[in-house]
């Protein structure tokens, strides 16, 4: 027993308090006899050592055995296949989805109180299900191993009797296999039809992002056809709602797998949506397998590119490869003459990579006449005499008033010496020092700049992050030519960390664009991705200069408003966050403005969008889309600034579902079954969902709770101290005290 302490304050009080009613009574001692006396004295000193008793808190404390109660965890399959209608009820057919979720809510009512039960919903990730069961069957994917270790997880360490799934098992991401033991038994209860019934599947659709205007490129698609054995099906081929071509498919077995092959020739660029369908039949399993579609960007024709170098050079020789294998370009040579130098490895030339040159560059355009030859051009390391007046004359030509592009490399010739070809400094992104720009030392890394992040150009990843990422992690550069100053309405893409020095710059000049590139050691970069064993970072170099001469050969954007999608495609359900770029008249970033974004879905309905101005960048503006169903979405922008318009913007948005749930919907007993088994567990039907409640085990697991309870907060004390203290006044009246 524990107590507040004999001598504490209130027992002090208490022993005075019964001290002073003895002295009391003594005071009153002749009108009393000897037993009245000794009676209320002891009455009041009774009452008062009670509440003595009651203030020091006398706990009595005790250990007692309790049992941890064990936890199950339910799955609930929210992936799209969940929403297929295919079970029977004596109410007519519905979806898994809606019998699964009563089945989960018949079982956790009958595990009670004695499981601590804890809920989920999973598609590709699992986590707890949302208030009010506003959950539906949209994931775009489903892991059920993925969700039944996050559940094993959380458990922490406290006793886990079971897991409880509910799903259709049909896994398409994550790890394939079955792990061979689980640390808890899983309990597979499968929803929808066996069997995958009758059912039209176009599985994958093959089509390049990017076509060449005029050419023609191959569209490549497999379909499936499942219980329709001996039946004859068209696949159409169509772009938007125009039918580009059809081809028969003749089933043969219970499941026809068979690859098609379409020819395309666009003729015009532009922006399409391509699609394989086979119309859908009554008695299909779902009709959302039944079309596969992508967006794809049409070109214009090959780009005509001109690659007029000083001399031979390692980055010439890195550039002309590079060049010569992207597919869109037509590359033109131009290179002046060489003397007759001697190469062998001891020569001064073959140790630096780099031989004099003494003659003009003879294959320049020089007439002003025929600016149409080339789209592009490319200039590095010229010197001093290269460029005739004429020639000169033909690049300003080409650049301010075809609205070619052209993009300057630096090497020592030129930028590490003087500018050397009168007559082309307008257009120069940067201003070059009279004595030339300086070399600066040592190795860099180089550093997206904001406009840089966003640039078609420097976008060598999927995604923004992915990109960011990349550049983050690419090997050091070096030889950078420094002192150069960007123009006013320049835009730097990439600089040298550390550095104020542009490294990537350009700007527009007429109806053209210039870039310029301050380094002539790019080939570094490319050997060193070259020689790391990853595929894909080897072709970083090719792909950089395969999307700069693109965007070169592309007429400068003169809209006001623009729209950046962050792609073309989206899924049904997702949310995608779209960039509305706003300028000015002068083509400024407009920080000001105001901007209305509407939504216009594939039934017609319009929709205002909410608008944020994006932090850390001038002139732009975020929206997030949340699109609910498939089809094509057109979103529209407006801008004004000051009362004053400035212009407009649409873009189209291709919402479809994903193939990667519709791919096999039927119910996966072969995964329900072998999770079960190497779990201990039991897989049954969704009807039989209830047998597994008398499966899970309760927890033998104790642990001794020690426990206190108050032995002086209790009536019967409070009912006691009553009692005497009006003992004691009933007495003292009868004695004529009171």
């Amino acid at each position: 027993m524990e107590t507040r302490g004999i001598l504490s304050a209130p027992a002090v009080v208490t022993i005075v308090a019964v001290a002073l009613a003895v002295v009391a009574y003594l005071t009153v001692r002749s009108r009393l006899a000897g037993r009245d006396f000794g009676l209320l004295v002891a009455t009041r000193a009774a009452a008062l050592l009670l509440l003595w008793f009651a203030l020091l808190e006398p706990t009595r404390v005790f250990t007692r055995e309790v049992r941890i109660p064990a936890q199950v965890a339910l799955l609930l399959d929210r992936s799209q296949s969940m929403a297929i209608e295919d079970e029977a009820t004596t109410a007519g057919p519905v979806s898994r989805w809606d019998a699964a979720r009563v089945a989960m809510s018949t079982v956790a009512a009958q595990l009670g109180d004695r499981f601590q039960v804890r809920e989920y919903v999973f598609d590709a990730e699992a986590r707890p299900p949302q208030p009010n069961a506003a959950d539906t069957p949209d994931g775009h994917a489903t892991d059920v191993g993925g969700a039944i270790a996050t559940a094993i997880r959380d458990a922490r360490g406290a006793p886990l009797s079971g897991v409880v799934v509910f799903s259709d098992g049909a896994q398409n991401v994550g790890a394939s296999g079955v792990p061979a033991e689980y640390s808890a038994p899983v309990f597979t209860v499968g929803v929808g039809k066996p069997d995958a019934g009758t059912d039209l599947v176009v599985s994958s659709l093959d089509i390049g992002e990017t076509l060449l205007a005029g050419e023609t490129a191959r569209v490549k698609a497999t379909v499936v056809v499942r219980g329709y054995d001996g039946r004859q099906f068209t696949v159409a081929l169509t772009k938007g709602a125009e039918l580009v071509d059809a081809a028969q498919v003749q089933a043969a077995g219970d499941e026809h797998v068979e690859e098609l092959e379409f020819e395309i020739t666009p003729e015009v660029a532009g922006s399409y949506r391509y699609a394989v369908e086979m119309s859908p039949l009554a008695d299909e399993l779902t009709a959302s397998n039944n079309r596969a579609g992508r967006s794809v960007q049409v070109l214009p024709s090959r780009t005509r590119v001109l690659l007029a170098w000083g001399g031979p050079s390692h980055e010439f020789a890195f550039l002309r490869r590079a060049l010569r294998r992207v597919p869109s370009v037509d590359l033109t040579i131009a290179m002046p003459a060489m003397p007759d130098v001697r190469r062998d490895a001891q020569s001064a030339a073959s140790r630096t990579g780099r031989y004099p040159m003494d003659a003009a560059w003879r294959d320049v355009p020089d007439d002003v006449d025929d600016l149409d030859a080339f789209d592009v051009v490319v200039i590095g390391d010229l010197s001093l005499g290269m460029l005739s007046p004429a020639q000169a004359d033909w690049l300003r030509q080409f650049v301010e008033t075809r609205g070619g592009g052209i993009a300057w490399c630096a090497g020592e010739r030129w930028l590490g010496r003087s500018l050397g070809a009168p007559g082309v400094e307008a257009l120069l992104p940067v201003d070059v020092p009279a004595a030339g720009a300086r070399m600066l030392p040592g190795e860099f890394a180089p550093a997206l700049t904001r406009q840089g992040r966003s640039h078609a150009v420097t976008q060598l990843a999927q995604t923004p992050a992915e990109n960011d990422l990349l550049w983050r992690q690419m090997p050091l550069w070096s030889a950078q030519y420094g002192g150069l100053i960007p123009k006013p309405g320049s835009a730097t893409l990439v600089g040298a960390a550390g550095r104020p020095d542009p490294l990537i710059v350009y700007h527009r000049v007429g109806a053209g664009k210039s870039m310029l590139i301050a380094t002539d050691a790019m080939w570094r970069w490319a050997l060193a991705e070259a020689s790391g064993g990853d595929a894909a970072r080897a072709l970083l170099y090719e792909r950089l200069w395969a999307q700069a001469t693109r965007w070169l050969a592309t007429p400068p954007d003169t809209r006001q408003v623009r729209i950046e999608l962050p792609t073309a495609e989206v899924d049904t359900g997702a949310s995608a966050e779209v960039t509305i770029r706003v300028f000015s008249a002068g083509y400024v970033p407009e920080p000001d403005a105001v901007v209305r974004v509407t939504l216009t879905s594939p039934t017609g309905e319009v929709a205002s969008t909410p608008v944020t101005a994006a932090a850390g960048d001038p002139g732009a503006y975020r929206a997030m889309l949340r699109l609910p169903r498939e089809g094509e979405f057109v979103l529209a922008a407006e801008a004004t600034a000051r009362g004053v318009p400035l212009g407009a913007d649409t873009a189209t948005l291709s919402v479809q579902t994903p193939s990667l749930e519709y791919q096999r919907p039927a119910r996966n007993d072969d995964l329900l079954e072998a999770i079960a088994q190497a779990s201990g567990g039991r897989h049954v039907s969704v009807a039989g969902a209830a047998s597994v409640v008398p499966l899970l085990r309760e927890s033998d697991v104790t642990r001794d709770v020690r426990e206190r309870r108050a032995l002086w907060n209790t009536p019967i004390l409070l009912i006691a101290v009553a009692a005497l203290l009006g003992s004691e006044w009933w007495l003292r009246k009868r004695r004529g005290l009171v």
